[in-house]
């Protein structure tokens, strides 16, 4: 991901903030410029929820490289089975076969999945990601 005002890196900065309402510690994840190329960059910082909904408001327009993303839902499918059959005493999830959306499975990830996860999604990604005031666009290579 690039800011799309002076062409740095994207960074994710992560927060910590104690409320006082009850004492709990709430984490933020803000992604902005590095300013690597430009130390006066003033390309806003992003929240990291804003930021997972617009990809997945994306999601149909990216070009995905569709053998990595099936054969992470691939391994998830199997995973998921082995542990069925080891708790549950049974290998079957269902009876119907097994079906793959890279749409559900990538809003999936984004939405529920590990940094790693998410990390190894957007590597499959074609498209390069532009941050440009609070607003992620897609650039074709």
């Amino acid at each position: 991901m690039n800011c799309g005002l002076c062409g740095s890196g994207i960074t994710a900065q992560e927060k910590f903030k104690t409320l006082k309402s009850n004492g709990l510690t709430v984490r933020y994840v803000y992604y902005g410029c590095t300013r690597g190329k430009d130390l006066h960059c003033k390309n806003p910082n992003m929240r990291e929820e804003e930021l997972v909904k617009q990809l997945i408001a994306l999601i149909g327009e990216m070009d995905m490289d569709e053998k990595i993303v099936r054969k992470k839902f691939n391994e998830e499918y199997q995973r998921v089975r082995k542990f069925q059959k080891s708790f549950l005493g049974t290998g079957k999830i269902d009876s119907h076969e097994q079906s793959f959306n890279s749409k559900i499975y990538t809003t999936h990830i984004l939405t529920k999945g590990t940094t790693e996860e998410k990390r190894e999604l957007l590597g499959s990604l074609k498209n390069k990601l532009i941050l440009r005031d609070k607003k992620i666009s897609l650039q074709n290579n």
